[in-house]
């Protein structure tokens, strides 16, 4: 299984979480097929775009030599 949700483009959060709940009764893989990596750089611009505009005092932050606002604004830290 592990193969076809990699092969299908998934991030690996979501290949890990589906591996992990495949083996609960009622396992539904569609629940996880819709999170998918973007590799193509074309796609990414539009989206990198419209998550700088929606976060404008991060943006700024950032450009004001602070780069930590980039963990707390990915989800991670």
């Amino acid at each position: 299984m592990a193969a076809v949700l990699k092969t299908a483009g998934l991030t690996r959060d979501a290949l890990v979480e589906a591996t992990a709940a495949s083996t609960r009764p009622g396992f539904d893989a569609a629940a996880f097929s819709s999170r998918t990596a973007v590799s193509d750089a074309s796609a990414l611009g539009p989206v990198i775009d419209a998550v700088l505009a929606a976060n404008p005092q991060q943006v700024e932050t950032y450009r004001g030599g602070k780069e930590g606002v980039l963990a707390s604004s990915s989800g991670r830290s």
